[in-house]
């Protein structure tokens, strides 16, 4: 009872269809203060464009840059869970991010994530990090506020993370998922 391109074989939520859709890319940076990137794939299978992001940067002084992304994708995606199809609708989020450069290596970032299908903010993330001059170690501390939703219920979550990157080696901290990574 499994779904057509689906198989028993293959874990929950594969495709056996024998292409990926199709991805076209757009990196630019036109001057050095603007960057201007945008993808979009393409399933030639539905014969549908199923997502389309973009991000523009800005950069008005050496210290400061500010991000905007969009990101739309268009099908719900089904899994499967106890025997039973789950559907998670399409979705399309704007994401917001200010860099604040501050002197001898600091770095404040805030971030902000709007889902536009939800009407409501998803996620801040406040960020204060500091890289060694020498370019060998790095140090951030990061305030996360999200609102997850499974399945229709809301639950929101708080993380506090702190962070050591030891460049060049790897980086390891709270909420980091594999201790070296290159």
């Amino acid at each position: 009872s499994l779904p057509n391109g689906y198989t028993a074989f293959f874990p929950q939520g594969h495709s056996t269809e024998a292409f990926s859709p199709v991805r076209f890319d757009l990196t630019s940076r036109p001057m050095s203060q603007l960057m201007f990137n945008a993808n979009t794939t393409y399933d030639h299978y539905d014969k549908q464009i199923k997502t389309i992001n973009f991000e523009l940067g800005i950069k008005p002084s050496k210290s400061l840059s500010f991000l905007m992304e969009r990101r739309y994708t268009r099908d719900a995606t089904t899994f499967f869970s106890g025997g039973n199809a789950v559907t998670i609708p399409g979705t399309t989020f704007v994401t917001g991010t200010g860099i604040l450069n501050l002197p001898k290596g600091w770095k404040l970032q805030y971030s902000s994530r709007f889902d536009e299908v939800e009407s409501r903010f998803q996620e801040n993330d406040v960020s204060l990090g500091f890289n060694d001059p020498c370019r060998c170690w790095g140090l951030s501390f990061d305030y996360i506020k999200r609102n997850h939703y499974n399945l229709g219920l809301e639950q929101p979550e708080t993380k506090f993370m702190v962070h050591l990157n030891l460049l060049g080696l790897g980086s390891f901290g709270s909420g980091q998922e594999k201790l070296l990574h290159r």
